[in-house]
């Protein structure tokens, strides 16, 4: 296929929220960074021998996973949330058991791992480890992003949220992450009851609940957007009710492929107790063979879904809303098995004939759909290398069909706008590999200017290091590896990233 020609810009919403800081610290000191960078050398469980001074280090000098999180979540200034990041330096494939314990997290920090297929952050499956979850993002715990890894064997028992919970009013966005084999009673994989939660490219997969909501069991809302899970796959996971969600808040599912769940009472896939559930562009079913129907309550339609059993619930008509419904699964979507098929996460592929190509609505790749429904727009498919839309139409589902990977290289660089000093004249830029741990360097000229050319596309971290203290600048999380939300048409379409600067990546 004829790939498309189009600039790059992407960013995680870290960057993002990086940007007004920058704003408000370049005029004053000219220091812009926002938080301490901490990397993780070693899969040990331990803690750190002295929270508060700044270093990630257990007695043994190792910076592991659980030192980090305690060093990131000190904060010294009373009512400062800084926003801080952990990237790792292991050898692939790398597990981190943990023992101790549950991860709880209580301030911003962005978690980048390696790749899902890389590192693993799991409870210890050695016999007399004791129950417990993986993550607990308290209720102080806002602005957390957790990216780029498996999380697995997290057993919360009688609790909730066997691999992750995110507690009231915290919030949480999942990016390229794979959630799988936890058991809790509610939200086997993921328990939400925060501000606001979004989940973008995750595989939520073979979790269990005792009693609601084996893959996700949602509360939470937001006064401002709901909750949203996109390009994203839920399957093989299990529960009393809701074997793939139960809703109780406000949740938009956006292009996800929802199939192969199971419900030992009600709704094999999706149980809305109470709330608002949107539905787009989404596939719900097959599941596996039961004489439970897949939903339960009332749902809200914003077009072009595949439901294959809509017994039982409301919402859903064959042929309103570009909706194509069916009971006891008359419609095959036809969707293969879980596999590698590219990407950081396994999906479930579109077979020949599948009437989910083409049938999707392309306001999620234009970003003009509804905001009740998606803020911004889905440029890539679960797989974030490969494009949303090949054909006539987007697909629906997590997976596009016949898409190929379309990132292969990247160059970008800093340049102030007319009119502003050049900060960082003859300091070093620093790229950091999430992946690989590896450093690319340039020089900043005396005009501010710098300039990666042709880098592999990947996930970085990037530190502008001056000569002089506080003339320095990052740590920023930067996302190269995957097609941009929202990328400029143009090569003279330059977002401005912070006051006085542009920055402009492009492929």
């Amino acid at each position: 296929m004829e790939k498309p020609h189009f600039p790059i810009f992407i960013a995680s919403l870290a960057f993002f929220a990086l940007c007004s800081v920058i704003g408000a610290n370049a005029q004053s000191s000219f220091q812009i960074s926002i938080g301490p960078l901490f990397t993780v050398n070693s899969t040990a469980d331990t803690v750190d021998v002295n929270v508060g001074d700044g270093l990630c280090s257990d007695s043994a000098g190792r910076c592991t996973l659980r030192a980090a999180i305690e060093e990131s979540n000190y904060e010294p200034v009373a009512n400062v949330n800084s926003l801080n990041l952990i990237i790792f330096a292991l050898q692939n494939p790398s597990v981190v058991n943990l023992t101790l314990g549950e991860l709880p997290i209580t301030g911003g920090v962005s978690i980048i791992g390696s790749g899902a297929r890389r590192l693993t952050v799991q409870r210890s499956s050695e016999p007399g480890t004791p129950d417990f979850r993986v993550f607990r993002i308290a209720s102080n715990g806002v602005g957390v992003e957790i990216n780029r890894m498996s999380i697995r064997n997290g057993n919360a028992g009688t609790q909730d949220g066997g691999g992750i919970l995110v507690e009231e009013p915290g919030t949480l966005t999942l990016t390229d992450v794979v959630v799988k084999e936890n058991s809790a009673a509610n939200g086997g994989g993921i328990a939400n009851a925060g501000r606001r939660f979004v989940v973008n490219r995750v595989l939520i997969n073979s979790n269990i609940a005792t009693a609601n909501g084996g893959g996700v069991f949602n509360q939470g809302s937001s006064p401002f957007s709901n909750s949203r899970i996109s390009n994203s796959t839920i399957t093989n996971n299990t529960a009393t009710n809701g074997g793939a969600v139960y809703n109780t808040g406000s949740i938009d599912l956006t292009n996800d492929t929802i199939s192969n769940n199971g419900a030992t009472a009600a709704a094999t896939s999706i149980f809305n107790e109470i709330g608002a559930l949107n539905v787009l562009n989404t596939v719900i079913g097959r599941d596996a063979p039961s004489a439970l129907s897949a939903l339960s309550g009332t749902f809200i339609t914003k077009g072009n879904n595949i439901v294959t059993d809509a017994r039982n619930s409301t919402g859903f008509t064959n042929g309103a809303s570009n909706d194509q419904v069916s009971d006891n699964n008359a419609i095959d979507p036809l969707i293969g098995p879980l596999a590698d098929n590219g990407g950081q996460t396994d999906t479930r592929s579109l077979l020949a004939g599948s009437p989910a190509i083409d049938a999707g609505n392309d306001c999620v790749f234009t970003a003009t759909c509804s905001s009740s429904t998606l803020l911004n727009g889905l440029s890539s498919d679960q797989r974030g290398r490969y494009l949303r839309k090949v054909g006539n139409a987007v697909d629906v589902g997590a997976f596009e069909a016949n898409a190929d990977p379309v990132v292969q290289a990247v160059s970008f660089g800093l340049t102030p706008r007319d009119g502003s000093p050049a900060f960082f004249s003859g300091a070093i830029a620093v790229l950091i590999s999430a992946t690989t741990n590896d450093r690319l360097y340039t020089g900043v000229n005396p005009f501010g200017f710098f300039r990666f050319q042709s880098i592999p596309a990947d996930f970085y971290i990037l530190e502008i290091k001056g000569k002089r203290a506080r003339f320095g600048g990052g740590p920023f999380a930067i996302g190269l590896d995957e097609i941009p939300i929202g990328a400029p048409t143009s090569a003279s379409a330059l977002p401005e990233s912070f006051q006085g600067f542009g920055f402009k990546i492009d492929r």
